[in-house]
């Protein structure tokens, strides 16, 4: 049943400007048919007739939002149409930079990035104290020690038991988009962290401080011709954390060894303790398990802190200071105890590259 003809009625136009700003085209077409047809939707599916939500042939602007079609002669080959085009604002139909809404489909391009922030939970190292001092307001007085603040400590110069936690915020970003398919890396971004830089609402993001937290994707939406999905992306950020490790020498050398690190500030830090630590076995040249015992040859309640080779912490190889000629070392203070101590760390993020999402 191939249609002849689709033409435009003798006055089969009006155009119509509409007090919102909106503009509504109507037509009257008449198809002719080369054999008769009764049922409307076989007419409806002609390659002749447009789709709804298709432009208007002549104005792009305008789409089809209804379609009849009636039939007139007994034989049904003389069929008439009334189609009826509409806008939306221009701005919001046609221009890409447009405010972006989750249930107009524009470009893939096009995203919505909104901030807030993320919280965890951590132990207080640092702060301003309160040193007990008035200023010209009768105000009490929260010192910063130079910008470096003061180990939170009690008056002895200890850590608190149990150590006070406090809020640690970083901050996220949810980018709304609407793209034609479900995004591939649905199933290949879980838990990871970003090996590249990119670009994300005009800032530079250095590698492996994005976490990728979360990709949520809409069940599947209509507007006009497209069949879209609504993806929203998570994001949350820390920065590159600077590090200075300081280890007594492993090849017994009188001074320690300092080395600064950046890392990245989703690494997780786990205190290098245990109940045992190793020894080479100086007959067989093995390493072996050695159970560490107190005083009084007791195991010890608490874990002993290691040195990061496996042996216990010795204190005064990572501070020689300690160390007084013919008496017994001094403890070491809080702050050498906070940075003596020897961290193991490990990053649980897969590095991927980010700059796959165009995000910009």
């Amino acid at each position: 049943m191939p249609m002849e003809s689709f033409n435009l009625a003798i006055d089969g136009r009006n155009i119509t400007g509409n007090d919102d700003g909106t503009i509504t085209v109507t037509e009257s077409r008449i198809a002719i048919l080369d054999t008769a047809e009764t049922n409307p939707r076989v007419i409806l599916e002609d390659p002749l007739v447009p789709q709804r939500f298709s432009p208007h042939p002549l104005w792009n602007f305008v789409r089809l939002n209804s379609i009849d079609a009636t039939g007139h002669d007994q034989g049904r080959k003389v069929w008439t149409f009334q189609l009826e085009y509409g806008s939306e604002v221009p701005d919001e139909l046609e221009n890409e930079n447009a405010s972006f809404s989750p249930e107009r489909y524009k470009s893939e391009s096009q995203q919505q990035v909104s901030w807030a922030f993320g919280v965890e939970r951590v132990p207080a190292v640092h702060g301003r104290r309160f040193i007990e001092d008035v200023d010209k307001y009768g105000y009490g007085t929260f010192d910063d020690n130079f910008g470096y603040g003061y180990w939170v400590a009690n008056s002895a110069g200890d850590g608190f038991t149990p150590s006070p936690q406090i809020n640690q915020k970083f901050p996220v970003a949810h980018i709304v988009r609407n793209q034609l398919v479900v995004p591939s890396e649905v199933l290949e971004y879980p838990e990871t962290t970003n090996i590249d830089s990119f670009v994300l609402d005009g800032l530079d993001i250095d590698e492996e401080t994005a976490y990728m937290r979360d990709i949520k994707v809409s069940p599947v939406k209509h507007d006009r011709n497209r069949f879209f999905r609504t993806v929203t992306y998570d994001i949350a950020f820390k920065p590159l954390k600077t590090i200075k490790i300081i280890r007594a020498n492993r090849h017994d050398g009188s001074q320690p060894v300092t080395t600064t690190f950046a890392v990245s500030g989703w690494a997780r830090e786990f205190v290098d303790e245990g109940f045992r630590y190793l020894e080479v076995n100086e007959r067989t040249k093995e390493i072996v398990y050695k159970t560490i015992y107190d005083k009084e040859s007791n195991t010890p309640k608490t874990p002993t802190f290691l040195d990061g080779y496996g042996r216990p912490l010795d204190w005064t190889k990572v501070f020689p200071d300690l160390v007084n000629p013919g008496a017994a070392p001094d403890l070491p203070d809080l702050e050498q105890r906070m940075q003596g101590l020897v961290y193991i760390r490990y990053l649980f993020l897969q590095p991927r590259f980010f700059s796959v999402f165009n995000f910009h």
